[in-house]
């Protein structure tokens, strides 16, 4: 019973996806959205917006409206295992592609 309540939390930690979601705004802008699980880092998340952000843009270049990167992590607490991570980190980008 101890083994099943340790895995658990580590199961749905691994649900969270970081495929990047796209929301067309205006004529040639975009908001790109992403998140990963606690165990993600910024610069993955950041990696993967900004392919996504050269691919909307067909490799022509885009400027950066506005941009977001923030950390949610909390820990929880069990008794036998220690510390379990969980949470999770949201990145977002506002982008307009050159013409």
């Amino acid at each position: 019973m101890k083994k099943i309540i340790f895995i658990i939390p580590f199961l749905l930690v691994g649900c969270v996806q970081l495929i990047p979601t796209v929301k067309k705004t205006g004529e040639n802008t975009y908001f790109l959205k992403t998140n990963g699980s606690a165990l993600a880092s910024p610069d993955t998340l950041t990696n993967k917006l900004n392919k996504k952000a050269d691919a909307l843009c067909k490799g022509k270049g885009y400027e950066k409206l506005s941009d977001d990167f923030s950390l949610k992590k909390s820990m929880a607490y069990t008794t036998q295992a220690g510390p379990v991570p969980v949470g999770q980190i949201t990145a977002t980008l506002n982008i307009k592609c050159n013409d």
